[in-house]
């Protein structure tokens, strides 16, 4: 099972890795007996050592300067960064949509069979078959709704945005909103995936996003 967690900074990795045991022992009522990671400082540090010490957990470091023994980790990077590389040369959307891809490239891996393996990722995680008619074309055209209490007398109920991912914590989408520059999460959305949701966009230096991370 791939994850893939946006950091705006160095401080936050134990925070983020307290909420991923959290919700990985609840889930699955096992404990995590073994953390491994590089030897990067945010992985280092005094809290992360004092909170690993508290639960019992054995922090494995691999060596440094030497990828292959931490392999798994880093295939796993590799797959992904090369599925969202593939998703934003295929949509043409601009590498401001990184983040938006990784996230895409992560869910379509955990979908996609393991080899060796009977179950898909998500299907062990979940401990469910999982449905696939939901998945979308990233960089999609879209057309989501805007409430009645949210629009003017003679604005159009729909608006055009861009398909980018999945909701993080809930059913729905990620729209990139075309007019607003910003990324919303959405579950009553159409979508065209025969047009390329780029042909709306201003690329100009002025035309900036906000990432909700």
């Amino acid at each position: 099972m791939y994850f893939s967690f946006f950091l705006k900074s160095k401080t936050e990795v134990l925070s983020t890795f307290e909420k991923f045991k959290e919700k990985y022992e609840n889930l699955h009522d096992k404990r995590i007996k073994r953390l491994r990671t590089d030897n990067g400082l945010e992985s280092l540090n005094k809290e992360m050592t004092v909170y690993l010490n508290k639960f019992g957990i054995m922090h494995e470091k691999t060596i440094p300067y030497n990828a292959e023994s931490n392999g798994k980790a880093e295939s796993a990077i590799r797959v992904t960064v090369e599925r969202a590389r593939i998703a934003l040369y295929e949509s043409n959307l601009p590498l401001n949509f990184w983040v938006e891809a990784v996230a895409y490239s992560t869910h379509v891996s955990n979908l996609t069979p393991r080899k060796g393996k009977a179950r898909l990722p998500i299907e062990i995680w979940e401990s469910k078959i999982p449905k696939f008619n939901y998945l979308k074309v990233f960089g999609c055209l879209a057309y989501f709704h805007v409430p009645k209490v949210k629009r003017k007398k003679f604005q159009m109920p729909g608006k055009r945005g861009i398909m980018l991912g999945y909701a993080r914590e809930r059913r729905g989408y990620r729209i990139y909103d075309i007019e607003q520059k910003c990324v919303i999460e959405e579950r009553a959305v159409k979508f065209n995936e025969s047009v390329k949701g780029c042909k709306y966009l201003n690329n100009s230096p002025e035309n900036l996003w906000k990432l909700i991370l």
